[in-house]
């Protein structure tokens, strides 16, 4: 088969640089590969400011060429531009299916309204943050990140005017993460007692929360943002490393006893996943990650109430810490690797007509 996996965001959305991008390994690079080593047709296209092409060779996944188009910044909000250019390359391509990441995104938004909708192509969603757009209910498949997202899918609740999803389109699709980068470094000296990584934005993580921890404990958090210099004011005994490259975020986490990611607005972030394969126990908000993410054995979902309580307990026991941690560890090597999308990708091929091999 022949399939576009496409980036709905232009790749600057998250500050990042186009070299930097093409560096990256993860779960946006592996998806292509697996579905080429599947033996299927695979393009990866993404906007940028300027357009260029490149190919994906990564040790033990299919090759694949990677398309950036020329963006439209037709907004002051980076999401919301598009790309026309991808749009009439996505006519020419002609694809079996079109894999977007990402619901609210400009270049998927482009896309589905000039070319998908009209056209009546196959097309399919791997939600990334926002559950539920107008377009949601239109695709032919929904990959999920919880089961919670699942739910409100299948059945809307109290928003009434949403389109439930049947189950049969819904399918979840599990964070991804390399278990050979993110590990265990018990050479790597722990210098605080609680680490967190993640941009600083306003108003989008219980920063609060944070600054309360670090009158008690050793806090660090690694990350870099428009909210740095006003959160560096307000909550002066935190640590504020600032950011680092990806590679380095490994080492960061290791040196943590204890891994917390405050947000309130994350159904399943990225960190977890990462904090969990280095081994560290891993603490959360139990009313924003739910335990499918965030499993009994591999930190606490913290109460909202009594939250430094429960984290002045655990920082208290070490054996409890080393157990958590390995728990965190072999769920994330049985669950959560390189391949983990696998399986999924398989079910999407069968489901939406021709061999998964």
């Amino acid at each position: 088969m022949r399939i576009a996996f496409v980036q709905t965001y232009p790749i600057y959305h998250d500050h990042v640089e186009t070299e930097t991008w093409l560096e990256r390994r993860n779960r946006v690079r592996w998806i292509p590969g697996i579905l080429s080593k599947m033996g299927h047709d695979v393009e990866l296209w993404a906007a940028d400011h300027t357009s260029s092409v490149h190919q994906s060779t990564i040790a033990g996944l299919g090759g694949y060429t990677i398309r950036f188009f020329e963006s439209v910044e037709a907004s002051r909000k980076t999401k919301k531009h598009y790309s026309g250019a991808l749009v009439d390359h996505a006519r020419d391509f002609d694809a079996d299916i079109h894999l977007l990441k990402g619901t609210d995104g400009g270049v998927g938004n482009r896309l589905i309204q000039k070319f998908l909708l009209p056209e009546e192509q196959t097309f399919v969603f791997i939600i990334a943050g926002k559950y539920y757009t107008r377009h949601v209910p239109k695709a032919d498949l929904v990959f999920v990140e919880t089961e919670e997202q699942r739910r409100m899918l299948r059945d809307p609740g109290w928003y009434f005017w949403r389109t439930p999803i049947p189950e049969e389109r819904l399918s979840r699709m599990p964070k991804s993460v390399d278990t050979s980068q993110f590990r265990p470094m018990p050479a790597v000296e722990t210098t605080w007692d609680i680490v967190s990584v993640g941009r600083l934005i306003p108003r989008y993580k219980n920063y609060d929360a944070l600054g309360q921890l670090s009158d008690l404990f050793d806090v660090a958090v690694v990350g870099g943002g428009p909210a740095k210099e006003e959160l560096e004011s307000s909550y002066p005994n935190i640590d504020w490393v600032g950011p680092v490259s990806h590679p380095e975020v490994p080492e960061m986490i290791n040196r943590g006893r204890v891994f917390i990611h405050t947000s309130h607005r994350d159904y399943s972030p990225r960190v977890i996943t990462e904090a969990a394969a280095c081994g560290t126990p891993v603490l959360s908000f139990a009313r924003a990650i739910a335990p499918d993410v965030l499993p009994p054995g591999c930190g606490l979902r913290l109460d909202r109430e009594h939250y430094v309580e429960e984290i002045e307990l655990l920082l208290d026991d070490d054996e409890l810490i080393d157990t958590m941690g390995d728990w965190a560890r072999a769920y994330a090597i049985e669950h959560l690797g390189k391949e983990a999308t696998r399986t999924p990708l398989e079910q999407m091929i069968r489901l939406l007509g021709g061999p998964s091999e």
